[in-house]
């Protein structure tokens, strides 16, 4: 039995902003560094996001998986060595296979192809190196420092130009690595319409004074 750590409802577009943070909260309380965090928060926004677009509302639940999963595993075959069974009986390579085998046909035959290739696509990516690297984070919080110049100079409408179209725009195509990145740029700029439309309250904690000394420290 599972159990559901937090819930947060999706009937407004900012309540994709706030299951990403709590996204990455959870994450990082269960011991995973920043990059992983930033991982599972991202794909924790993009299901919230469409279920948003596309269901017009929905909920996220955080659910503790992992440890009941554990106490299973630890009980079947704790029991079975405790009843004095061999661990070598309960391994059937033929029986995998048939499962497997079955498995995967199944998934063959109810899924297109363009949904196959993109699964076999995302299995193998995860056997590769991480794609981020220390200066992309550096460029993220060097583009954030940006976006806070322009809003302190020019006021927050001042971002409008810049969010309709970040290709064109004089703080967004300074990185032209981070473009490429179509969902950090639509969450970015997502983020930044509820602000210029007045829809979220900038938090008091964030500052460009806060941000500034994050770069320096971090070799910019």
């Amino acid at each position: 039995m599972s159990k559901a750590l937090l819930t947060v409802a999706i009937k407004y577009e900012q309540d994709v902003v706030v299951a990403r943070q709590r996204a990455r909260q959870i994450a990082g309380l269960l011991g995973f560094d920043g990059q992983d965090q930033t991982r599972i928060a991202t794909a924790v926004s993009e299901i919230a996001r469409n279920a948003f677009r596309y269901a017009g509302a929905g909920k996220v639940e955080f659910m503790l998986v992992l440890l009941v999963s554990s106490v299973v595993l630890a009980s079947v075959v704790g029991g079975y060595l405790l009843s004095h069974g061999h661990l070598r009986a309960l391994w059937h390579p033929y029986e995998l296979l048939i499962i497997g085998g079955g498995a995967l046909g199944a998934f063959l035959t109810a899924n297109p192809v363009k949904v196959v290739k993109a699964a076999m696509d995302e299995t193998l990516g995860l056997m590769k190196a991480p794609a981020y690297r220390r200066e992309d984070y550096v460029d993220l919080l060097a583009l954030l420092y940006g976006i806070f110049g322009v809003m302190r100079k020019e006021g927050i409408l001042g971002l409008e130009t810049h969010i309709e179209d970040p290709q064109a725009s004089s703080v967004f195509s300074v990185y032209p690595r981070l473009l490429r990145e179509h969902h950090l740029i639509e969450f970015t700029t997502d983020c930044l319409r509820l602000i210029v439309g007045g829809s979220m309250n900038i938090p008091s904690a964030i500052s460009t004074a806060e941000v500034s000394r994050s770069i320096t420290r971090n070799g910019r």
